[in-house]
């Protein structure tokens, strides 16, 4: 299903590149990715108290930024984002205009989306679907309550999901089944710019599919305001391990057709020192 990317966004593909923001070739860089941020993001790195979290965030939008620069035809400090009301980054026009070169002025409009957690990264990009990720670590810590249930699926999950978990048998299978929902969930808020207080307000969408397979197709409905009228939703979602005992889940809107993932990973220390090599040392 994957393949190595390259720096071009055909129509029919999504791009999705892993990266440990922790490895040591990024973090005796920050200093480099800092010169690429807007005074923006320097002003909310600055917010951040510890050190290592501090270039985490650092690295993580000087990435996201040289990544994008490579698709625009442009400079790293060139590209500008702006916000919905949910935070969440798209691009502005001003990015697409920055650059003289033949490769900005054609620029397609490139559609993304970030996900992190416990020091992993995943950027995924189109030239044409709105996308939503989201990637946990398995292991992470206060899933559980004190009596070892999963509390926070008591507020976010239906009821079909909840007996879902409560039906498998084995604490790592339920972790699993859990955490395949939760970023299905985030991942598809993120892909219509919500947030995660959005869940269940005015949807009811099946996400009993993230269980019987990589990939597949989340359907459901939408409740349309002051009327008797609903929405259908159709997203198309992927499932993978970004490295072990991670999970990450991938959306666009609408079905595949002939939709590919290509995926581009920077976790080993050798392939992100080859990586900063070749794209740090071409900035200024």
């Amino acid at each position: 299903m994957f393949n190595e990317s390259t720096h071009r966004l055909s129509p029919n593909v999504i791009q999705v590149w892993c990266v440990r923001l922790d490895l040591k070739a990024f973090t005796d860089r920050a200093k480099n990715f800092q010169q690429l941020l807007s005074d923006d993001e320097l002003g909310k790195a600055n917010l951040v108290e510890s050190d290592s979290s501090r270039n985490q965030f650092i690295v993580n939008r000087g990435i996201l930024r040289t990544i994008l620069a490579n698709y625009l035809g442009v400079k790293p400090r060139e590209v500008n984002f702006k916000y919905n009301r949910n935070q969440k980054p798209s691009l502005s026009r001003s990015s697409k205009s920055s650059s003289s070169s033949k490769s900005a002025s054609n620029t397609y409009d490139i559609q993304f989306n970030l996900a992190h957690s416990y020091g992993l990264a995943i950027y995924a990009f189109s030239s044409r679907y709105r996308l939503g990720s989201d990637v946990e670590w398995m292991n992470r810590p206060s899933i559980k309550d004190a009596s070892g249930k999963y509390s926070i699926a008591g507020r976010f999950f239906s009821q079909d999901e909840r007996d879902c978990l409560s039906k498998l048998r084995g604490d790592t299978r339920r972790r699993e089944a859990f955490f395949k929902f939760w970023t299905a969930k985030e991942a598809l808020l993120k892909a219509r710019g919500e947030n995660i207080g959005a869940l269940g307000s005015q949807d009811t969408v099946d996400f009993s599919t993230v269980l019987s397979g990589r990939k597949g197709i989340l359907r459901g409905r939408r409740s349309i305001s002051n009327k008797d009228k609903q929405h259908q939703l159709v997203f198309s979602f992927w499932q993978f391990e970004p490295t072990n005992h991670y999970i990450a889940t991938l959306v666009r809107e609408g079905a595949f057709k002939e939709t590919k993932l290509q995926m581009r990973k920077l976790i080993t220390e050798k392939q992100a020192e080859a990586w900063t090599s070749e794209f740090l040392s071409k900035q200024p």
